[in-house]
Formats: structure tokens, C-alpha cells, sequence
């Protein structure tokens, strides 16, 4: 080694030595001087520890490089400029500065300077920083704990990428786990560096972001004036979110609240809740001066598989309160009902628990106190082919009309009603199926408007047909499918007008009718080779026999029709020609369309003439069997009208796009024409915030809004999936 010193020597032999003990070939390293005792690294180095400095140095039991290197051991890589490695009789010890990069657990730090120790598997950075998409925390000490999780000491969350953050949630202390709950003490909300809200605990999972868990609102215009509203996520932890609202209206005070979102792990039990109340006042009532909300729903299954239960209840100060509380939808929000309902099935029957009350005096509810129906499985009768289907149904029912309503009375009676229907389909081959039926409805009053019990037998009877018929044209496959349904129900032994009706299943009278029609549909297989259907059509009618209120026997022809010529396009139409008094009854055409990945319309054209009725079902004609036309058209059922509907979306770029979406009405009978419609304009403006810009005109109302909500798009995962063919 002539020509070497004495110190190039040794720091080649520890070279040496540090490159054959990582490649894990245990060395006794070379005497350092005469006096130097024997150190051997396989002792030294911890096992599993895997040490690669640039010429390192070796005194005092410290491996130390400033010049670079890592140091790995279970759950931590160590990276950085000046990095050492100590082992005394008190454990061993890694510190490292410069260019400090640390991966503990599936955490990544950087910093100014760690402190790790490998028997307790713990260690503290100074100043700090991690990540995890999309946010970014930092603190003047970050200790890291032997559970993978770590605790910040002065420290900060936020979205912001710069420097100077827009916004960011300042922290005496918290600790993050592996699931990215975080629990934070002494917590401050900034915005801009200016201090929004205080609190002295705060947790949260980071990955709520993707539920906005941040929401800011400015509001102008209206009859309610202008309000500022916030709304945060202060806690969530193990399933359990809870939200803070809190709304100042300049021109009335204060209105704040809080919302609740809960579920066990399995997902068989949830709870969300609304509990809200403000220095306010209604649109129909501007003398008012507090109003509420209360409102939750309850959803949970039994672990027998067989039971699941709802409960809701939702109590209003007034009946505007329900859409003020959501101003963002330009849907009107309805009260919810409150109620408890239980349904529990086993294999030879299913049977349910209802209970329903009215607690907004301001509603119309009928109040079910309570109900209880069951069933039992249709059943093949001795293997005859005839099928019974039985069913009964208690309950104690009360009509409570709303305060505002005048020259009305509230009613109330016990119910009791039974079903037994009998039926037997016969297959005729090529001639399709026939089914006739047979049925009978009993139903008991416990009341009436004379003060005496009712009973009410009615027999239904009736008789199906319907056959199919096909033919292939190469990739497609036309189907015809002709059908005839009669049914005939026969007098009630109790007149409506001589007992209460509740709802629409009190309204039993003489029916006898034949609904006939036949439809086509028309098949093709596409690329993927899916069967898909292209076009749907069905025309039919109603022939009335014997009946004085309907003189003509045929009175109307219905059409509906739905076509998907185009794998972006659908319409939908429905016509109902009024045969009787030559005009159309109703009208309902509507198309969707996918332009293109940035443009998407829906439209839909609605007319209804003075002979279309408001009834829930409208192809149910116990109301024209038993009221003539001549008394239906002077009544409120009389619907004629027209709607107009539109809702268009187009993203001009990633960071911009607008929604419009109107709905105008004319030819009203009682009522004004009206014209509404709002425009939303979508934007972010970086660190993950965003801005929606709404302008809402209403009949008697215009607002505009700026909605400002922290959120972020979820991380999109693979699925290998193969995509399900889907008939249309």
C-alpha cells in the first residue's frame, strides 16, 4: 500500500467492509490502530437493519456518512444527507438531516432533522411535513409511533399546495392512525390567515373530503334578504359524521344546527338526523319568529335476515321550512313523515307493523295508529294448478286535514279488510297463456259518517290472455305481443258515499271493463354482441260495458313508446287520445341526449287536457264509473295544462361548466302561467376548493347564491369487471 496514508487505508477498508456487510456477508472490520479494540458489524448492526452509506466513518460505536446514504429496517426506510447509526447498552439510535426523506409504515415525511429508535420502533422529526392525497400536514414536531400512526405538535392540515396556504386548520395537537382518522386538540379554522372558528376538540377522517366536509354560503336577493352560512364536519370518527351548521340572515340573526350521519360497519343499521332552528321567518308567514327542523331517519336490519325497520320523524315550525332548509336544489323538498314501519318475512308468509302520526299541523295526514297487514305465499292448491293468494290487513286509522283548511272534518274508524283470490294459468301452445281469476274484497268499519259500523263485499273477477310472436331479421328479432284483460267488479254492498274513504283503497265500485292492446319491440345485437332494445311500443285501449257514466264503450286509445335508435339518445312518448270528445287527454314527449363527453339535454313537453283527472293511478276508472263527466269537469280533478321542461349541461374546460335547468307552465284553469328556471356555474379555485355560482327564479322568488365547499374527486379503482349486458 505504498503511496497510501494510514487514513486513506482505513477509510477504504471501511468502505469495503460497509459494501460486503450490505450485500449481508459478515465481516470482522479492521483494527482501527494498534488500540482499537475488534468490533464485529453482525453484532453491531441490528438484524434486519440494512445500512448504505457514502464513505461512512466508524468511532465511538457510530456509523456515520455526510454524504449521503439509507438506512432500512421493518416499517421505516431513512434517507438524507448526514445520516448515522448508534448502538449503545440504552438501544440503538438513527439520526439524519439534509434532504431528509423518511417512509414509516405508508407514511412519507420530509424534514429538518429524525430521531429514531429501532427497539421501540419510535422517533420525533423536526419541522415536519406529510402528505396524503389530497391533503398535506406539517408540524414543528412530528413523533412517530410503533402502531404506524403519528401525533403533529403545533401543527397544520390543509389542501393548499403553496406555501402561503389559502386555508388551514391549525393544531396544538393531533394524532393520525392508519385509517386517517385524525383527532386534533385546540383547533382553529383560517381562511385567508383570518381565524373563522375555534373549537377545543375536533376529529375527522381525511377521507371525508370527499363528502365536502366543508361548505361556505352567500346568498342574495329573495324575500328572505341576504345570509351568510357555514357548515363543517367537526366530528368524524368510526362511522359517525357529524356536521355543524351555522347561518346568519343580515336582516333577521342567527340560525345554526346540526346533522348527524351514522352506520355500523356492516352497514345493517344507519341514523342520519337534522336538528336546526333560526332567528326567522316564513315566506307565508313573515311575523314569524323562530323557526326549526327536526328530522331523522332510522334503517336497520335484525341479524335474523328477516325483520327490517324504518323509523322517521321530521317536525317543522311551518310548511315552508322543508325547502328553505335545502336552497341549493331546485326541487322543492317535502316534509318526510313520521312513522315506524317493521317488515318481517319468513318463507310461507310476510307480514307488516305501521304506525304513522301527524305532528306538523299543517299537513293533510291520514294517521295509521297503527297498521298491521300480512300474507301468505301463493300456494298451488292440491297440485291442481290453482293458485290462492290470501292477505288481511287491521288498522286504526284518523284523517287530520291541516289547521289552514275550512268547512272540513277530521274523521277516524277502526278497518279491518281481507283478500282470497283464486287464479289458474292455462298454457293453449302457440296460442299463449290464459289466466282467469277470481277474487273477493271484504272490508269492516268500525265507523261511518251515520255513527255505525259498515261492511263492504265487493266480488272481482276476471280473465287474461296474451301470446308472443317473433320473427329474426339478421342482428334483429321483432316481437309482437297481443293481450287482452278483462276485469268486472261488482257492486260494493255498501255505497261510498256511506262509508269513510281514507285512500284510494276505499274507493271500491261496479267496474266492467276490457283492456286490450298488443306491443311491439324490436331487438339488436350490437358489437359486444348485447342484446339491446332499439324500440318499444304499445298501443292499447279500454272498452267499458254497461256503464251510465262512460256512455261511449270505447272512450280512449293510449300509446307509449320508447326508442334507442342511437346509443346516446332516448326518447320516450305517451299519447292518450280522447275518442269520446275528440281531443287529446294527455301528451307527455321526452328525449335525453349525450352530445358529447361536455354536452348532455333532457326536454320534456307535457299537455293535459280538461278531461285528464289528478288521480294517483290514471288508468284506474272506479272515479268515472261512479261520478259523471259532467261533475268531473267543474271539479278541482280537472288537470288541463301545459309544462315545459329543460335541463341542459355543458363543461366549457376541467375547471368550468354551467347546468340550466327551467320549467314553465301555461294554460293553467285556475292558476297563472309561471316561468322558472336556475343557472348553476361550476368552477374550483384551487387547494381543492370549489365554486358554484346559482341564480334561482321562482314564481315569487329570486335568489343568487355562491356556494363555496371544500371537496375532491374519490380515487377512481380499476374494476376487471367484465361489463354486464344490460337490456334497455
Amino acid at each position: 500500500m505504498s503511496g497510501y496514508s494510514k487514513k486513506d487505508v482505513i477509510r477504504l477498508k471501511l468502505l469495503l467492509l460497509n459494501i460486503l456487510f450490505f450485500f449481508v456477508v459478515p465481516l470482522t472490520p479492521p483494527a482501527l490502530g494498534a488500540e482499537a479494540p475488534k468490533v464485529n458489524l453482525e453484532d453491531f448492526i441490528e438484524q434486519g437493519v440494512y445500512v448504505d452509506l457514502k464513505e461512512p466513518e466508524f468511532s465511538d460505536g457510530t456509523l456515520k456518512s455526510c454524504k449521503g446514504g439509507v438506512i432500512s429496517a421493518p416499517n421505516i426506510r431513512i434517507q438524507g444527507t448526514c445520516i448515522s447509526y448508534t448502538k449503545t447498552e440504552e438501544g440503538t439510535q438513527i439520526t439524519a438531516e439534509g434532504n431528509l426523506l423518511v417512509q414509516f409504515f405508508n407514511w412519507a415525511f420530509t424534514g429538518d432533522r429524525l430521531v429514531f429508535n429501532l427497539e421501540t420502533n419510535t422517533g420525533t422529526i423536526e419541522e415536519g411535513r406529510c402528505s396524503t392525497e389530497p391533503w398535506f400536514l406539517g408540524g414543528k414536531i412530528i413523533r412517530l409511533e410503533s402502531d404506524g400512526s403519528y401525533t403533529l405538535f403545533d401543527g397544520y392540515v390543509t389542501t393548499s399546495q403553496t406555501a402561503c396556504h389559502e386555508w388551514e386548520i391549525l393544531i396544538d395537537s393531533a394524532r393520525l392512525d392508519q385509517c386517517k382518522d385524525l383527532s386534533c386538540r385546540d383547533v382553529t379554522f383560517k381562511i385567508m390567515r383570518v381565524p373563522m372558528l375555534w373549537i377545543p376538540k375536533f376529529k375527522i377522517n381525511l377521507d371525508t373530503i370527499f363528502d365536502s366536509p366543508i361548505k361556505y354560503t352567500v346568498r342574495f336577493g329573495g324575500q328572505e334578504g341576504a345570509k351568510l352560512g357555514l357548515s363543517y364536519e367537526i366530528f368524524s370518527w368510526k362511522r359517525l359524521k357529524t356536521f355543524l351548521r351555522l347561518d346568519w340572515r343580515l336582516n333577521r340573526g342567527l340560525g345554526g344546527g346540526i346533522e348527524t350521519d351514522w352506520s355500523t360497519k356492516d352497514r345493517r343499521h344507519s341514523f342520519q338526523s337534522i336538528s336546526y332552528i333560526a332567528n326567522d321567518n316564513s315566506i307565508s308567514n313573515p311575523h314569524e319568529k323562530t323557526r326549526y327542523r327536526l328530522k331523522g331517519v332510522y334503517l336497520g336490519d335484525l341479524p335474523d335476515d328477516k325483520t327490517s325497520v324504518k323509523f322517521s320523524y321530521d317536525k317543522l315550525s311551518d310548511k315552508d321550512m322543508a325547502e328553505d332548509y335545502y336552497d341549493e336544489s331546485f326541487k322543492i323538498d317535502e316534509p318526510g313523515r313520521t312513522e315506524l314501519y317493521i317488515h318481517h318475512e319468513e318463507y310461507d308468509w310476510v307480514s307488516n307493523f305501521l304506525t304513522r302520526v301527524q305532528i306538523n299541523d299543517f299537513q293533510s295526514l291520514k294517521q295509521e295508529l297503527p297498521t298491521f297487514s300480512a300474507a301468505l305465499r301463493p300456494f298451488n292448491i292440491f297440485n291442481t294448478g290453482l293458485i290462492s293468494n290470501y292477505s288481511f290487513k287491521l288498522s286504526y286509522l284518523d284523517y287530520d286535514y291541516a289547521r289552514s283548511l275550512q268547512n272540513v272534518s277530521d274523521y277516524h274508524s277502526t278497518r279491518y279488510e281481507l283478500n282470497q283470490e283464486f287464479y289458474r294459468p292455462i298454457t293453449l301452445n302457440s296460442a299463449g297463456t290464459i289466466t282467469p281469476s277470481a277474487a273477493l274484497n271484504a272490508i269492516y268499519y268500525g265507523d261511518s259518517p251515520t255513527g255505525t259500523p259498515k261492511e263492504l263485499l265487493s266480488g272481482i273477477f276476471g280473465l287474461n290472455w296474451n301470446m308472443q310472436m317473433w320473427k329474426r331479421y339478421n342482428n334483429l328479432k321483432h316481437v309482437v305481443s297481443p293481450y287482452l284483460d278483462y276485469t268486472y267488479i261488482t257492486f260494493p254492498t255498501t255505497d261510498p258515499a256511506r262509508h269513510y274513504i281514507f285512500d284510494i283503497d276505499d274507493g271500491w265500485y261496479r267496474l266492467n271493463t276490457l283492456k286490450f292492446g298488443v306491443q311491439n319491440a324490436l331487438y339488436f345485437k350490437n358489437r359486444e354482441q348485447c342484446i339491446k332494445k332499439a324500440f318499444d311500443l304499445d298501443i292499447y285501449s279500454y272498452a267499458f260495458f254497461n256503464t251510465e257514466t262512460i256512455p261511449d264503450p270505447i272512450p280512449r286509445l293510449y300509446f307509449k313508446a320508447a326508442t334507442r335508435l342511437f346509443e346516446n339518445v332516448n326518447h320516450f312518448y305517451t299519447l292518450v287520445l280522447n275518442l269520446e270528445r275528440k281531443q287529446i287527454d294527455s301528451f307527455d314527449w321526452r328525449i335525453e341526449w349525450t352530445i358529447s363527453s361536455d354536452l348532455a339535454f333532457a326536454t320534456e313537453w307535457r299537455t293535459r287536457g280538461p278531461a285528464s283527472w289528478r288521480k294517483v293511478d290514471s288508468e284506474n276508472f272506479i272515479l268515472e264509473s261512479y261520478r259523471p263527466y259532467e261533475e268531473l269537469i267543474h271539479s278541482s280533478l280537472s288537470d288541463e295544462r301545459d309544462t315545459l321542461l329543460y335541463h341542459i349541461y355543458y363543461r366549457f374546460s376541467d375547471n368550468l361548466a354551467v347546468d340550466i335547468q327551467s320549467r314553465t307552465g301555461w294554460r293553467r284553469k285556475h292558476e297563472p302561467s309561471y316561468n322558472e328556471y336556475q343557472i348553476d356555474l361550476h368552477t374550483s379555485l384551487g387547494s381543492f376548493w370549489n365554486l358554484k355560482i346559482s341564480y334561482q327564479h321562482r314564481e315569487d322568488d329570486q335568489r343568487l347564491a355562491f356556494y363555496f365547499k371544500l371537496s375532491a374527486d374519490r380515487p377512481s379503482k380499476r374494476d376487471c369487471r367484465p361489463v354486464p349486458c344490460i337490456e334497455f
